[in-house]
């Protein structure tokens, strides 16, 4: 689970590098912070480490 966050911060930092206009910031927001995004489907999985 922490390789996974980890892995996700690197790319979602080095893809935020990159974001230089508004419409890539949007696209980078939805790609990490949207409800589709890695990062929800990790905190998803919180809830089973818990049971």
């Amino acid at each position: 689970m922490l390789k996974r966050l980890d892995e996700l911060e690197q790319r979602a930092l080095k893809d935020l590098e990159g974001a230089l206009d508004e419409p890539a910031l949007q696209a980078w927001k939805v790609s990490y912070l949207g409800r589709g995004a890695e990062l929800g489907k990790i905190t998803e999985g919180l809830r089973e480490l818990s049971k």
